[in-house]
C-alpha cells in the first residue's frame, strides 16, 4: 500500500472518532454555556433583592397577604398568598425574602423553559431561549418584586411542558395527568392557564 493510501485509510478510520468528538465537545460547550446562562440568571435575579423599600403595589400584596380580609386576600393569587403569608409568619418580612419567591420563580421558568424547547427543538436552540428568558428586561424585572408575573412563568411553562408531553403519547393516563395540572393551576388562582 502507497503511503498517500495508507494516510487516507487512516484519515477514514479516524473520521467516526473525530465526530464523536466533535459531538462530544459541542455537547460540553452546550452545558458550560447553560451554566453560564442560569449563573447570570440567579446574578440578575437574586443580587441586591432587599435593596430599596417595597413599592406600593408590593406593600399592597404584602400587607394584604399577612393582614387583609377574604375580600383582599382574592385579589391575590391563593398560591402566592399562602406563601407570603407563610414567609411573614415563619421567616421575616423583610423585602429580600418577600421577593426571594418571585426570584426563585424567575429561575424556575428559565429551567423549565430550557427544558420544554431542549424536547422540542433541540439543545442550541434551548440555549437561545433560556437565554433570552434569563436576561429578558420585563421577566428580570417581575422576578425581583412581589408580583404574580414571575410565577405565572413556571406555571405555564410547565403545563406547556405537561401538554407536550401528553400529546406525544396521548393515552388516558397523560391526558388525565394534563387536566389535574391545569385544575392545580386554576386552583392556585393563576389566570395564564386559561389564556395559555
Amino acid at each position: 500500500m502507497t503511503t498517500s493510501a495508507t494516510s487516507l485509510r487512516l484519515g477514514l478510520e479516524r473520521l467516526p472518532a473525530r465526530s464523536c468528538d466533535a459531538r462530544a465537545a459541542s455537547a460540553v460547550t452546550i452545558r458550560w454555556a447553560l451554566v453560564a446562562v442560569f449563573v447570570l440568571a440567579a446574578g440578575v435575579r437574586l443580587v441586591g433583592l432587599g435593596e430599596g423599600s417595597l413599592t406600593h403595589d408590593e406593600a399592597w400584596r404584602a400587607n394584604f397577604a399577612d393582614h387583609g380580609g377574604a375580600a383582599e386576600r382574592s385579589r391575590l393569587p391563593l398560591l402566592q398568598w399562602v406563601v407570603l403569608w407563610v414567609l411573614q409568619r415563619g421567616a421575616s418580612s423583610s423585602e429580600a425574602v418577600l421577593r426571594l419567591p418571585s426570584a426563585l420563580c424567575g429561575l424556575a421558568g428559565v429551567v423549565l423553559i430550557w427544558r420544554v424547547a431542549r424536547r422540542r427543538l433541540g439543545e442550541g436552540a434551548a440555549l437561545a431561549a433560556a437565554a433570552y428568558v434569563a436576561l429578558h428586561y420585563e421577566a428580570v424585572t417581575f422576578s425581583r418584586v412581589i408580583k404574580e408575573f414571575a410565577w405565572e412563568l413556571p406555571m405555564v411553562a410547565g403545563l406547556l411542558g405537561i401538554g407536550a408531553w401528553a400529546h406525544d403519547r396521548p393515552t388516558s393516563r397523560r391526558m388525565w395527568i394534563f387536566l389535574a395540572a391545569v385544575l392545580l393551576g386554576l386552583i392556585a388562582g393563576f389566570a395564564p392557564i386559561l389564556v395559555g
